[in-house]
């Protein structure tokens, strides 16, 4: 108790005190001493029984042992004659090969026939040969021919596409150029308005000047205008009498003359604006025209191409029993110019711009499987590589997106497609040109046997698996 340790304690067992002066009945007692001496004859009996079992198992050991003894050399005999007919069947089944190899040999035609068949042989093939160099010639000649001229339309198309490049940079800086010209034409424009109320303002400063005039000074003006009418008013005449009326006004001090001067400057300037302005929009009017006129030369080859991708791609939809159309956004600003592809997957909606927030993920995907399939027979390319696009798609459009992608890539004139994917739904339709591989991922290499049922051998490859999983048991 406490810190659990073992404890002994010992003590002397005192005298008894009860029953001290009872008896044991005899006749128990001897009832007793019987069965004990029945229990030991018992036991004397089945010690006696037991060891007759021991030897006899003893016997039977030493018959087993002798029995296996005597079956080695049988099992060996056994062991040696079945070596023997095994011997004597592949021995018979050497004879047989033999002799058949025999009697081929000896059924062939002698070695002078074989070598005028071989001879004859030899010409005929030759003969076939030599026909067939003209048609090599002229499958050569048009191969050579056919190279040129796909040479020659690369070349083309090269020159194409650097001269669509070009006239797209040299719309991009006309675009600016005519910008900064509307620009310039604004700012002329203000400053013309700006002249004209200065205008306004020296013109009301004039009157004034005028209304202040001496009385003599406009009985002379009532006077010259009652003389001078206005259908026969004489230029020079009246330049002279604005000069005298000016050498007047001069004489008179109460005219100031810087008044008169700004007044004069101001007219000059507006007059020159004027000038500019119109010089500016004739530029104008001639970058417009040469722009419309490169316009001209592409515009209509890109509606032409937009228009053929829309009818591939309405089509594609339809067959869905969906509803799609692509057209090209354009724009004064040559950088907004987009194709815009519009979509309607329900009924009950109009057709809708494909954005990344409108339509579902799915719906994404099959528009951008269809328009890509639109653009198989008009973008010449060796082969496209697509990645899990049927990822999140609805069975429906999964199972008519693949029926479309069969159709389109398994044409004559379709490239190459590679479609790579986790899963595809069962019972779809594949076409004579489709090939499918399954990817295996594990250690696990099939034991595959040939028509004699020998194992194949798989070379470094089964090497690699078994010092791979050598290396895995090790780990």
């Amino acid at each position: 108790y406490g810190q659990r340790l073992v404890q002994t304690a010992a003590s002397n067992l005192s005298k008894a005190i009860w029953f001290t002066e009872q008896t044991a009945d005899p006749s128990f007692k001897m009832r007793c001493q019987d069965t004990i001496t029945l229990a030991d004859q018992a036991i004397t009996e089945k010690r006696a029984e037991k060891e007759e079992l021991d030897r006899h198992d003893a016997e039977l050991n030493e018959k087993e042992k002798n029995f296996k003894r005597q079956q080695v050399p049988i099992s060996n005999r056994i062991e040696e004659i079945k070596a023997a007919i095994t011997r004597v069947r592949n021995l018979e089944r050497s004879i047989r090969d033999s002799e058949t190899r025999l009697q081929a040999e000896q059924a062939r035609p002698p070695k002078e026939r074989r070598e005028r068949a071989l001879k004859q042989n030899l010409v005929t093939k030759t003969k076939e040969r030599l026909n067939a160099i003209p048609q090599f010639k002229r499958v050569t000649e048009e191969l050579n021919s056919k190279t040129h001229e796909f040479t020659r339309i690369t070349f083309e198309s090269l020159q194409v596409m650097a001269n669509i490049a070009a006239m797209e940079q040299v719309v991009h800086r006309y675009g600016a150029a005519t910008r900064d010209l509307e620009r310039e034409v604004n700012e002329f424009a203000q400053r013309v308005q700006a002249l004209e109320a200065e205008k306004e303002e020296l013109a009301k400063t004039v009157t004034q000047l005028m209304d202040n005039l001496s009385p003599a000074v406009i009985e002379r003006q009532q006077a010259y205008i009652e003389e001078h009418p206005v259908e026969s008013v004489d230029l020079d005449a009246l330049e002279e009498q604005r000069v005298a009326t000016q050498a007047e006004l001069a004489s008179t001090g109460q005219v100031n003359r810087a008044v008169i001067q700004q007044y004069e400057d101001r007219q000059k300037k507006i007059a020159a604006l004027r000038e500019t302005i119109a010089r500016r929009e004739h530029e104008k009017e001639k970058e417009e025209r040469k722009v419309q006129t490169i316009k001209d030369q592409w515009l209509p080859e890109l509606n032409a191409l937009i228009e053929q991708v829309n009818i591939r791609f309405s089509a594609a939809f339809d067959r869905i029993r969906c509803a799609g159309e692509v057209r090209l956004a354009q724009d004064d600003d040559f950088n907004k110019w987009a194709i815009e592809i519009l979509v309607k997957f329900r009924s009950n909606e109009p057709l809708q711009l494909l954005t990344g927030q409108r339509q579902s993920g799915g719906e994404r995907s099959l528009t951008t499987i269809l328009y890509l399939m639109s653009l198989t027979g008009l973008a010449k390319t060796p082969f496209a590589l697509v990645d899990e696009i049927n990822q999140g798609m609805d069975v429906k459009y999964e199972r008519a997106v693949h029926n479309e992608l069969i159709q389109v890539t398994c044409a004559e004139d379709s490239g190459q497609y590679f479609l790579i994917t986790p899963k595809l739904l069962p019972n779809l339709t594949y076409h004579e040109r489709v090939t499918t591989l399954v990817i295996n991922n594990g250690d696990y290499l099939p034991e595959t046997r040939d028509e004699k049922g020998k194992v194949n051998n798989y070379g470094d490859l089964s090497a690699n698996l078994v010092a791979y999983r050598r290396t895995a048991r090790k780990a």
